[in-house]
């Protein structure tokens, strides 16, 4: 009775590490670049920007899958100065992998020949360069939602992940079922990444239009009519693709992670942070920044404004420089990006 009793209490303790070690376990990393459209159809560029999208969606419902935010990726691309359409070779996507810290990338292409489309895959290990394994889906344009099914299960394979059952009907869950809808809101997609807001919104409405229930094309037609008031007044303005809280505490967490900012407001509620940069430089004096969050149901828009405080030192006015402005940003910049 004792022996069973110990026996029966051993495999409680093992389920009990199993659980927490998994729960410890950190996630696997992944950024996925935009496709490369191998024909250069421009009819077809719109699906560069859409599939990584989609695919980016679809990983991020894997718990044990963290993925790499658009932004960051799109960044990584400016900073190694490759454009948007451009081949992506394995040293270019080890490069870039290393700048957003992923642990794989995925880096693909698309083509067009006669009735039929073909995606393929490379899943490239960072810490080596070397393509860990490919994949390939072959179908019609309109079966473009099971060519990215096909795409994502393979990175699930190559990834060793097994999905839980509510996980992988998630993944299996496609945006929209109008190719219509899917193409204008990757156009949107596009048009925002070219800071073309005015463009963006009517691509997002017409996909909303032709599908009512396309919750993306929905939340991006609500993050474009929130910023394009203040474009031009913001010196940083992007929508993230994280809930609220979560990005939220990102940006509160970049603030306080510098030593000359401090914050002066904190409104959870209304989405507003007011920062207080007491640096000094010879063309530039303390600045109060202005952060301001709009909740978009599954994603969050960011922007920030920046004046500067009018004390007088020694009788003059200290000179206020924009360049100067824009480095202190960049600052919480860098640092709420690195930990979304």
């Amino acid at each position: 009775m004792k022996k069973a009793g110990f026996i029966a209490l051993l495999g409680l303790f093992i389920i009990f590490f199993d659980t927490a070690w998994a729960a410890d376990s950190p996630a696997t990393t992944v950024a996925v670049m935009p496709f490369t459209n191998l024909m250069k159809n421009p009819d077809l560029d719109w699906l560069s920007e859409g599939i990584a999208e989609t695919l980016t969606t679809k990983l991020g419902y894997v718990k044990s899958i963290r993925l790499v935010e658009r932004l960051r990726i799109d960044k990584a691309i400016n900073e190694i100065g490759l454009g948007q359409s451009g081949a992506i070779d394995e040293a270019t996507a080890a490069k870039a992998g290393k700048l957003v810290g992923a642990s794989t990338v995925v880096a693909g292409a698309y083509q067009k020949a006669g009735e039929k489309l073909r995606l393929t895959a490379r899943f490239i290990a960072v810490s080596t360069g070397l393509v860990s394994n490919t994949a390939m889906a072959t179908g019609q344009l309109g079966d473009i939602f099971d060519l990215e099914d096909a795409i994502a299960d393979n990175v699930l394979k190559t990834l060793q992940v097994t999905p839980t059952v509510s996980e992988k009907k998630k993944v299996l869950e496609n945006p929209t079922t109008s190719l219509t809808a899917y193409e204008n809101f990757s156009k949107g997609l596009n048009f925002m990444k070219e800071k073309n807001l005015d463009a963006a919104g009517d691509s997002f409405k017409k996909a909303a239009a032709a599908d009512p229930n396309f919750t993306e094309a929905k939340e991006n037609l609500a993050f474009v009519n929130w910023a394009r008031p203040s474009m031009n007044a913001s010196l940083y303005l992007q929508r993230v693709s994280k809930p609220y809280d979560v990005t939220f505490g990102a940006m509160v967490q970049a603030v306080q992670s510098l030593p000359s900012m401090s914050l002066r407001k904190v409104d959870k509620e209304r989405g507003a942070l007011l920062v207080y940069d007491n640096s000094w430089g010879l063309t530039k004096g303390p600045q109060d920044i202005e952060i301001e969050l709009k909740r978009i149901k599954n994603m969050t828009g960011v922007r920030i404004l920046s004046q500067p405080q009018k004390v007088p030192c020694l009788g003059i006015r200290p000179i206020f420089d924009w360049g100067a402005s824009r480095k202190t940003i960049e600052q919480i910049i860098v640092a709420f990006e690195q930990r979304l």
